[in-house]
């Protein structure tokens, strides 16, 4: 069984987080117990194992985690030699191997650490760790020959120092390059390679980084306004026609403090939807009234506004600098690097090659990722009859970053968007239908009175019965429109079962019918039947 598995690279720039998380990821569906292990550490909060700790409810002691700081190993390997430095860490490693089923090394980054020929480093601790090796290599701003030069380079290079190479894995190139640089290396490599392309809303810093990068000030906003991926800048100087046309999906809007007829215009495109904006930065530390702010936030809740005390030109050169980064607080960032992981590599076959044996015991994390898998691996369209509650659109976000399935959210689209614009949740790619004024609206009415003709259920009535998201959603099941139908939030047990009791309807041999829900709790999952359908099952 594979002990451990190494995530390293052989540059910076390479967005391994994304491949260190998507491995996490694998591990835990297969094994109760996994431990993280970093060599080699820079002084500061790791961000990375922040993210995993909360994401994977990890309970493993952080001092275990961290073999050496690189000032520590730097001066160690000037003073006693490498070999010195190789055996500190490797006796640091097992006490970690000694305590978990499997462990993620996740190995050094490149980054000014004064310690000579890092690539043969990282390939001897692996050795030394017993560990298989993912080789990551960045291709951004490269072209597709440099790529795929580069990555059979890097898998030479371990490989001749006698790593076990499970797979290798190129990120962060031109979408328009992935496929070729997939193909070429598929006929040059002789394990699995997998190509990521550039994903910008995980280079997208949020507006919570922007503030706290540019030392600035909420005047406006909630948690969920500041957690927005700013996914562009557009700069207010125009007047505000021009301005509006210039406004981008996701962007920020950057403009000094006094030009308030852009923060109301901004925000107010916001409200309508047209586009959605990622927040407004105000420069020159020049603050709106009590009034404009008033109405700034009845136009558009929880949209961020900051104010920075810079000028615009230096504030555009530190925005143009930074880049955002996977941790604790940027929790769907991490969905959309998990989503990007899990389109782009073969996991099935990745986990095979990791030879894992799977813990006795299921949890709740591995039972909820099975579960994702299953319907990944089986795309179907799920309707959302509640598209209108926050809870629900929240959970859509999860489950469109992660690829899981195609969704219909029903409701007022005026309404669902407006409430998915405050959110910072993009549907772009969500089929929405307002059951009041769908063409499907006379289609459904017809169908559901030719069913419930028995009890005098005339058309005109249907057209009335079938406006309910409930009764909608379940004609569209029946119809074959959507394959399953998810309600419950808001609506009453009756209310979501009745439609499915009128238009679906039971098996001819079924006489009752049965409700099952799954309780995840910390340690394990237990399964209840009979708790909302039948008083005595």
């Amino acid at each position: 069984m594979t002990r451990s598995v190494y995530v390293t690279g052989i540059d910076r720039g390479d967005g391994r987080q994304v491949v260190e998380l998507g491995v996490m990821e694998l591990l835990t569906r297969q094994v109760d117990r996994v431990g993280v292990f970093r060599p080699l550490v820079h002084d500061g909060p790791d961000r990375l194992f922040d993210l995993l700790r909360a994401r994977y409810r990890l309970s493993q002691d952080p001092a275990t985690v961290y073999g050496l700081d690189y000032h520590e190993a730097s001066a160690l390997q000037a003073e006693r030699g490498t070999d010195e430095l190789v055996s500190r860490l490797v006796e640091r490693f097992h006490r970690v191997a000694r305590e978990y089923e499997v462990v993620l090394v996740l190995g050094t980054d490149f980054a000014a650490t004064q310690l000579p020929d890092e690539l043969s480093l990282n390939a001897r601790l692996a050795n030394e760790f017993g560990a298989s090796v993912i080789p990551v290599v960045g291709g951004k701003g490269q072209t597709a020959e440099s790529v795929r030069a580069e990555a059979r380079n890097a898998h030479r290079a371990y490989q001749v120092l006698g790593c076990d190479v499970l797979t290798m894995v190129v990120n962060r190139v031109a979408a328009e390059d992935r496929e070729a640089i997939a193909d070429g290396l598929a006929a040059q490599l002789p394990v699995p390679c997998y190509v990521l392309p550039d994903e910008p809303a995980l280079a997208a810093p949020t507006v919570a980084q922007i503030t706290a990068a540019l030392g600035g000030t909420v005047l406006l906003g909630d948690d969920s306004g500041l957690a927005r991926d700013a996914l562009d800048f557009v700069f207010g100087g125009a007047m505000l026609p021009n301005f509006l046309g210039a406004l981008t999906p996701g962007c920020m809007v950057v403009t000094p403090g006094d030009r308030a007829d852009l923060v109301v215009g901004a925000l107010a495109a916001h409200s309508a939807g047209t586009p959605p904006i990622a927040g407004v930065l105000l420069t020159l530390d020049e603050r709106p009234g009590d009034s404009i702010l008033t109405l700034a936030a009845r136009l558009a809740p929880g949209t961020p506004v900051v104010s920075v005390p810079g000028r615009s030109f230096p504030t555009a050169a530190e925005l143009f600098g930074l880049e955002g980064k996977l941790n604790a607080a940027t929790p769907r960032k991490a969905e959309t690097a998990l989503g990007l992981f899990e389109r782009h590599v073969d996991t099935a076959a990745l986990l095979a090659r990791m030879s894992v044996a799977r813990s006795g015991r299921v949890t709740p994390m591995m039972f909820e990722h099975e579960l994702l898998e299953q319907a990944r691996a089986h795309r179907r369209r799920v309707v959302l009859p509640e598209g209108t509650e926050e809870r629900v659109l929240r959970a859509a976000d999860v489950l469109l970053r992660r690829d899981v399935c195609e969704l219909t959210l029903l409701g007022d689209t005026d309404v669902i968007r407006k409430k998915a614009a405050d959110l910072g949740i993009d549907l772009s790619a969500t089929q929405l239908i307002d059951p009041a004024t769908s063409e499907l609206r006379q289609t459904f009415a017809e169908r559901y009175a030719e069913l419930r003709a028995h009890k005098g259920v005339s058309v005109e009535l249907a057209y009335d019965v079938v406006a309910d998201v409930n009764y909608f959603g379940t004609l569209m099941v029946r119809e074959g429109l959507a394959d399953g139908m998810v309600s419950g939030t808001v609506h009453s047990t009756a209310a979501t079962i009745r439609p499915a009791f009128e238009i679906i309807k039971t098996r001819t041999d079924a006489s009752i019918v049965s409700s099952v829900f799954f309780m995840c709790l910390a340690d394990k999952v237990l399964v209840y039947g009979d708790c909302a359908v039948n008083p005595d099952p």
